[in-house]
């Protein structure tokens, strides 16, 4: 349906009929002519054809105080009779003009601005080349007004004075061809060579005979031919027997045509067809039509032996008043908003049949190119009565070469009948405007923006392997976006798409040592923050690597404390339930020389914290900090959460005024022996990575799985969570791996960078991808992904992984098997890294490895529905 009707008049009686006249002297002996032409065609026509409005235009180009002023005036009539005496030469007034070029298209633009009706028909009579007096009277603009509203523009081209030892030159000339071809018109070039004789004047048989045949018309076919000394054929289908059939022929060098007709439904010969009018360069054919036909008919149209060679234009049309009428539109809920398609921009067509059929019919447009290949082809689909165009194409259009016509075929068949409508439309574009963001440049050449080029910046610059098809992108199979740049997943995973931190519960679980073997069972996919309490001045990291290893690869972190520090950790843990976000994690041998760091911070953080540990860190001075627009930062105890011998926790909150996001640098100076340092923030950026054997896999695992298999190689994906769009525009573009020593980092090795690529951001919960690579070997790993905000600001995040054990490898996948990858494909009803978690059916959530099922619903899987048991029945049978 349609949310508002379109406003265009569907118009298919009325007609007006407008003659534009050179007034100048040199056409004078031309009135004559042009007067009883008119008068033979009105006598000619029945009162059921007569025109219902009349208009006659006049121009020139005369001299005032030794200037050249250019004289342009329409004026209506509503009877023949007053038309015919306007046409006279006293009505004209001709006048002297010492131009050699005239006002005509200012003429032609006034007309059509002055006809009341469309599908009507101007005659221009002119001896000189063009030139456009006011704003908007050129020939692109021209033809734009007169192909929206369906205004045939004919031109008669004579010599001035009738001499045509001074005839106009063809080149100067062509401008009125282009006009005659590109509205449907026809061009009679008076001063072009011919070599027959005619008996009648020229001017009154082309108004005796094309006036009264192409009124009250439809275009059934029309082709341009380019060679018309070849035979050409062209099929055309007569939707009414009864009905008068004409073919206009036309050409502004060829003189005269040899045409035929074929009946399609019989085997016979071509039926020659004969002129009924006597003029060069025009004919006009009638076609009989067979009551029984059902094939179609096929035109052949070659040039004449005597005629020179050129192209001829074939316009086919039937008398009737069932028409077609195109439109474009880019949306199917709204009715017909233009009439012209802008070049280079995509629109569907819609059309309007003015009288309803029997029986619903589909119909289909076909579009050719210029070699009478297909350019476009579709069928329609019906619409709402609100909408006034009811029929629409789903497949878009876009046209390629700008202020040119293009022709419509329309074919509707039903069980009795074919009709066949052909509609002209109008490729427009708008010389001072830059397509798709582009901005024009002071030589009126267009700047594009990334991702365009051509002339007008119309094109797109598709990626991986894409290619360009009516200035669209088609991508190649695994890829979609604009511009192909996105990586498309078979199937989407929503369950993941949306925040996790929306849709879980948080806590904060405290275990206090009683029993070392409990300590890793306890340690189950959580963020794990260890308090390392001890009784010495300064308490140091644990030399053992485990305890760092379960703080750092949960995403928590390390604190050695003194005994009196766990009286102030409160506001410590009020902030780790707020931070979201791991930015960096380094550590260095020897401290007592300043050590420098550096990390980025994205635009949208709200707080930005440092876990900084070392003998004496909270000391005045140990520790300085410069923002992303390199000023300082303030430490003292004001934004200190945690100050203790050896440990200091900064809080510092991103307000406008600073600190700002961008590099950040920290500088750390102990007292003796090892720092470490962490920096984490709380942002609205949430990255989560992931592990996959395919780039178009959104059902991936959480961890590394490549030791597991035969085949290392892997791709690491990334899901950037987007409640409400908060980040949209966030783009990750880095990944770097380095071996991870988790209590002594200074002995960290870079192992690889890989670049990450962008997936389809609706069809992918994980959004971003890595290229294959081959996955180190090394047991600890961490991961660091950087990006850009929505702002362009760089930001990064970090990650700490570790290989799994082959000898695990069956027993962890539980429901599944294992790939050449390593990974566990699961079983249609598990999920997870494992396989050990439920696909619960029928709104069900999954807990712990266990379904919990919906009010209604039960099994493992809630696949079951409560139902009623039905009442106990017993039969007696008959006698017993």
């Amino acid at each position: 349906s349609c949310s508002s009707s379109s406003p265009n008049v569907f118009g298919s009686t009325k007609r007006s009929l407008a003659v534009v006249i050179q007034s100048s002297f040199s056409q004078v002996e031309l009135n004559s002519h042009i007067n009883n032409g008119l008068t033979a065609l009105l006598k000619y026509m029945g009162q059921a054809d007569a025109f219902d409005e009349y208009i006659v235009s006049t121009f020139n180009t005369i001299t005032v105080q030794n200037l050249p002023y250019a004289q342009v005036q329409a004026t209506p009539y509503s009877t023949s009779t007053a038309f015919l005496n306007a046409t006279t030469s006293s009505a004209i007034k001709y006048q002297n003009s010492q131009s050699d070029t005239q006002p005509s298209l200012d003429a032609l633009l006034q007309t059509i601005n002055t006809i009341s009706y469309d599908k009507s028909s101007i005659f221009l009579f002119t001896d000189a080349p063009p030139y456009a007096n006011t704003s908007g009277a050129d020939m692109p603009n021209i033809v734009l007004a007169a192909v929206e509203r369906q205004l045939q523009i004919n031109v008669i081209v004579t010599a001035p004075y009738g001499m045509n030892s001074i005839c106009m030159q063809y080149a100067n000339s062509s401008i009125y061809s282009q006009l005659a071809l590109q509205t449907g018109g026809a061009i009679i070039n008076l001063c072009q060579p011919y070599a027959n004789s005619y008996p009648r004047d020229i001017i009154t048989e082309f108004f005796t005979g094309y006036g009264i045949t192409h009124h009250h018309v439809e275009t059934l076919q029309e082709i341009l031919i380019a060679d018309c000394s070849t035979a050409t054929q062209t099929q055309f289908y007569i939707d009414n027997p009864s009905a008068s059939v004409y073919a206009f022929v036309n050409s502004d060098q060829v003189e005269s045509f040899d045409v035929g007709v074929f009946d399609n439904d019989s085997a016979g010969d071509l039926y020659k067809l004969p002129s009924q009018v006597l003029t060069p360069f025009f004919g006009i054919y009638q076609v009989v039509p067979n009551l029984y036909n059902r094939n179609g008919y096929t035109l052949q149209v070659q040039a004449a032996a005597n005629s020179t060679s050129g192209s001829c234009s074939v316009r086919i049309v039937e008398k009737t008043q069932l028409a077609v009428y195109l439109g474009f539109t880019p949306d199917p809920s709204k009715d017909s908003p233009s009439l012209t398609l802008k070049y280079a921009i995509a629109a569907n067509p819609v059309i309007h049949i003015s009288s309803q059929f029997q029986s619903d019919v589909q119909p289909n447009i076909v579009v050719l190119n210029s070699d009478e290949t297909v350019r476009y082809n579709a069928t329609g689909t019906r619409r709402l009565p609100s909408c006034h165009y009811e029929s629409f194409f789903s497949a878009p259009f876009a046209c390629k070469k700008p202020y040119s016509y293009f022709l419509s075929t329309v074919t509707l068949k039903t069980n009795e009948t074919t009709m066949q409508r052909t509609q002209r439309a109008y490729c427009y574009m708008d010389p001072t405007i830059c397509l798709n963001g582009g901005s024009a440049a002071s030589d009126g050449t267009c700047q594009c923006r990334p991702g365009f080029n051509g002339a007008k910046c119309e094109s797109p610059i598709c990626q991986n392997g894409g290619i360009v098809v009516d200035y669209k992108c088609v991508c190649e199979a695994g890829f979609n976006g604009q511009f192909c740049q996105y990586i498309a997943c078979q199937e989407w995973n929503y369950l993941e798409t949306h925040d996790v931190r929306q849709h879980e519960f948080r806590q904060i679980t405290f275990v206090i040592e009683r029993n070392i073997a409990m300590v890793l069972p306890s340690v189950y996919l959580q963020q794990v923050n260890i308090f390392f309490m001890q009784l010495q001045d300064y308490p140091q990291q644990p030399s053992d690597f485990l305890v760092p290893m379960i703080a750092r690869q949960s995403g928590g972190r390390l604190l050695p404390l003194t005994v009196l520090a766990a009286r102030d950790i409160s506001g410590v843990l009020n902030s780790i339930v707020k931070e979201n976000a791991l930015l960096y994690d380094d550590g260095f041998k020897d401290c007592t020389t300043a050590q420098q760091v550096s990390f980025f911070v994205e635009s949208t953080a709200s707080r930005v914290i440092l876990d900084v540990t070392g003998n004496d860190v909270a000391t005045a001075g140990a520790v300085s900090v410069l923002d992303g627009a390199g000023k300082i930062v303030p430490v003292n105890p004001r934004n200190a959460l945690m100050n203790d011998a050896a440990a200091l926790v900064i809080d510092f909150a991103m307000q406008p005024s600073g600190p700002a996001g961008g590099q950040w640098t920290v500088t750390i100076k102990t007292t003796n022996g090892s720092c470490f340092i962490q920096a984490r923030a709380e942002s609205p950026i949430h990255v989560i990575p992931g592990f996959s054997s395919s780039p178009d896999l959104d059902v991936v695992k959480s961890g590394p799985f490549s030791s597991l298999g035969t085949n290392a190689s892997v791709y690491v994906t990334a899901r950037v969570t987007n409640a409400r769009d908060t980040n949209y525009g966030v783009t990750l573009d880095s990944l770097t791996i380095v071996s991870a020593d988790f209590s002594a980092p200074w002995q960290d090795k870079p192992l690889l960078g890989q670049s990450i690529h962008p997936r389809d951001p609706v069809g992918c919960a994980s959004q971003f991808v890595t290229d294959q690579f081959t996955s180190p070997k090394t047991t600890y790993q961490k991961y660091t992904m950087s990006g850009v905000d929505a702002k362009g600001t760089k930001f990064q995040r970090t990650f700490f992984y570790s290989q799994p054990v082959k000898a695990d490898s069956v027993a962890q996948c539980v429901h599944g098997t294992r790939n050449p990858y390593g990974e566990c494909g699961c079983d249609n009803r598990y999920t997870g890294d494992y396989c050990n978690d439920r696909v619960c059916l029928n709104g069900g959530t999954a807990s712990l490895g266990t379904c919990v099922c919906v009010n209604g619903f039960y099994g493992d899987f809630c696949e079951n529905a409560l139902t009623d048991a039905p009442a106990a029945t017993s039969t007696t049978k008959p006698g017993q």
